[in-house]
């Protein structure tokens, strides 16, 4: 009886020495995401609590992404059965895989032979093996238990870690540990098997760190048929004023590739208090064969930030980033967004730009990445481009994948998925705050909990300047494949309060719109905070201001003319909504605004000497140029046409083709721009019978400028060509 006593008392303390249990797998329905497909080769299909594999005629895997802390003790226990099983059959147990490109596994064969071993690429190393008696078709219970050896045990945390192996009960051996590749975990299975799985059972002492507000008034609403489709939609970002979302669609037969086109974009308006409006293809020049989706929306919703880089003609050019700007017959053909040092080692990449405009995060994979995609930090410079990304550290990085980060409008708040924290599922959306003007240094990430994160895989986190709803991804109670749900936030999950100025630009009379350009800053500073530009339709735009504060907005048209305005938000304590009607009294009426893709002010720099230009006289107008733009502007023809006619008549003379730009970006970028805007008015004098041996040609840069630099209707008369006689 002691005996026995003392059994049963060794039996509970050692079952006590066991973690919890963290996840408990048992194939009821497929919230993880299990992947469940039938081909001529390999099959997998979950029914009636059974995850049952069958490789006919090729291997196969079958994994799930959930996450494991292997500086703590963990036990992964499978039941299993077989079904058939050929003479040279293995059925191996997978877990801590980047992929399949590096794991660990426990491996059976037929005949008995048990093997534990760690791949990495195309190297397979074993670390322990062992023969038992030929298997049946069982069940059996494996289980591989990850703790400290008997020598070394530490109450802290795992110390000279082991892997003990284990089938129905009975130690088959151990082995040393190393640290986990990944958070994949699952099965393989070679040719002429089946197996039947029944459950698997993750033991772990985890704690979640959860936002301190819990979601309990509100659930997850799916945007419904309008939005979404029986394929991938993904990828949303929803405009400040919360009322247009942008998302992509993915291998739709309505994309313009096709059913192959991996990615297409579509938008379609919200209201808070009814369904949303149907969705409609964005189109040329933004949507071509390659994929394409919206990266970040500028507060005006005037300026988009693209995925890839394209063409002068709208098609892929490489990857990267571009912009477009609002004009009035569309979307203008994207433009390259410059990050200097810019590589990803990961197929995929995401962005998001912070509502000034000066700050852009990416998800990459670069060499000094702590997992696989990690979240980076690039400044915007006064050149017009991008620094080198910088990796936003530990607080925020992981051995796992960190993706799809969204800045909210208070520029403080940043979400992002991430399978590398405790969560719920394969991915979970966490919220993590910046704690300085570094962008380096942030709190520790909270997890919104299991209304927002499932069991399965949850991202694309993203606000409207008011924080109200949250719009995500999720591939739970969908109509297709992922989804797009929202979910109304308490207040104390919102991001920090903000302004969300409304405003107009138009001339006296209220009706027709001024095109211009607008900048703000904080009230004594000399640094540009942020930027906008009217839309050309109706002349209005959008600023997001964070509470607390006091901004000068600085107003310059077009056509000239400029108006200063102090804007306070001291009063600002909860989400705000602010209308303003400015008016200018131009000379001419609008036309269509140039596009700035730069967020800071122009540097003033001293103007460089030009090279010695030809002193002779001027036999045209000025030819003028959009901004980085190489084609003069509409209405260029007639000029350039009775300048080709002049000179023709003049076969004794020759002439020179000088070419200007203003005062931005870097001076040997520029020195290039206006030798291509030279090289363009020479090659139309060329195709109009002027003989070529009779053109000299000069890149002249920002020498010379006709006004100064340091406002914009300057910057726009000093971007020209000039022809003279010589």
């Amino acid at each position: 009886m002691k005996t026995l006593l003392y059994l049963l008392f060794l039996g509970s303390t050692l079952r006590a020495q066991e973690p919890a249990i963290w996840i408990e797998e048992t194939f009821e329905d497929n919230r993880r995401g299990w992947p469940t497909q039938t081909d001529a080769g390999f099959s997998r299909e979950i029914k009636d609590g059974i995850y049952a594999l069958e490789s006919k005629s090729a291997a196969g895997v079958a994994i799930a992404n959930f996450f494991i802390d292997d500086a703590k003790p963990y036990i992964l226990e499978t039941e299993f059965r077989f079904g058939t099983v050929d003479a040279q059959g293995k059925f191996a147990i997978t877990w801590g895989g980047k992929g399949v490109s590096a794991f660990y596994a426990v491996e059976l064969k037929a005949d008995g032979a048990v093997r534990l071993y760690q791949q990495v690429g195309s190297e397979a190393r074993t670390l322990a093996e062992k023969k038992i008696d030929a298997f049946k078709k069982g069940p059996y219970v494996l289980r591989i238990w990850h703790k400290a050896s008997a020598a070394s045990a530490d109450k802290q945390g795992v110390k000279d870690p082991v892997f003990e192996v284990a089938l129905n009960g009975k130690v088959l051996f151990d082995a040393p540990a190393d640290k986990i590749y990944g958070f994949y975990h699952g099965f393989f299975l070679n040719p002429k098997m089946s197996v039947e799985i029944d459950r698997l059972t993750v033991k772990q002492n985890n704690k979640i760190n959860l936002v301190s507000t819990k979601i309990s008034k509100s659930e997850k609403e799916n945007l419904g048929p309008n939005v979404n489709t029986v394929y991938d939609d993904i990828a949303p970002v929803v405009s400040a004023d919360g009322k247009t979302l942008y998302y992509s669609i993915q291998f739709c037969p309505d994309n313009t590739g096709g059913a192959n086109d991996p990615d297409e974009i579509y938008y379609a308006e919200l209201s808070y208090d009814g369904p949303p409006g149907k969705r409609q293809n964005i189109g040329r020049p933004l949507n071509n064969a390659a994929p394409n989706s919206v990266v970040s929306v500028s507060p005006d919703n005037n300026t988009l930030i693209l995925l890839h880089q394209y063409d002068e003609r709208g098609e892929y050019r490489a990857p990267g980033l571009s912009y477009s700007t609002r004009s009035r017959t569309g979307w203008a053909v994207p433009k390259p967004v410059v990050i200097k040092d810019y590589y990803n080692l990961h197929r995929y990449n995401n962005f998001s730009l912070s509502p000034d405009r000066n700050t852009l995060i990416s998800a990459l994979q670069r060499e000094d990445s702590k997992g696989e995609q990690d979240l980076y930090v690039s400044f915007l410079t006064p050149d017009g481009e991008w620094s080198a990304p910088k990796n936003l550290g530990i607080n925020i990085n992981t051995r796992g994948d960190e993706t799809t980060p969204f800045i909210a409008a208070d520029g403080v708040s940043l979400y992002f998925a991430s399978d590398g924290r405790p969560g719920y599922g394969s991915k979970d959306v966490f919220v993590s705050r910046r704690l300085d003007t570094s962008w380096t240094k942030w709190s520790e990430p909270q997890n919104l909990g299991p209304l927002i994160n499932t069991p399965n895989w949850d991202a694309y986190f993203t606000l409207p300047a008011s924080g109200r709803y949250a719009y995500l991804v999720s591939n739970q109670n969908t109509i297709g494949k992922g989804d797009i749900f929202r979910i109304e936030l308490p207040e104390e999950i919102r991001p920090r309060p903000v302004l969300l100025l409304k405003a107009t630009v138009t001339t006296p009379d209220g009706k027709t719109p001024v095109a211009a350009q607008i900048e703000y800053s904080e009230a004594g500073a000399t640094k540009i905070s942020g930027s906008a530009s009217t839309n050309p339709k109706d002349g209005s735009f959008t600023l997001v201001l964070p509470a607390g504060k006091e901004f000068l907005i600085t107003l310059n048209a077009e056509r000239g003319g400029k108006i200063v305005k102090k804007i306070s938000t001291q009063d600002v304590h909860v989400y705000t909504e602010r209308t303003e009607n400015f008016t200018m009294d131009v000379a001419v009426a609008v036309e269509e605004p140039e596009e700035l893709p730069k967020t800071v002010a122009p540097v003033v720099k001293e103007t460089p000497k030009a090279p010695e230009a030809s002193k002779t006289e001027r036999i045209s107008g000025y030819i003028r140029f959009p901004f980085n733009q190489e084609v003069p502007v509409k209405g260029w023809e007639p000029e350039m046409v009775r300048v080709a006619e002049l000179i023709k008549s003049r076969p004794e003379k020759k002439v020179v083709v000088a070419g200007y730009t203003d005062s931005t970006g870097t001076d040997a970028y520029n020195m290039g721009l206006s030798l291509r805007r030279a090289e363009w008015v020479k090659n139309f004098l060329v195709q109009n019978g002027v003989e070529e041996s009779r053109i000299k040609v000069e890149n002249r840069g920002e020498a010379d400028p006709l006004l100064p630099n340091s406002t914009l209707y300057g910057r726009k008369r000093n971007r020209r060509v000039e022809i003279h006689w010589y």
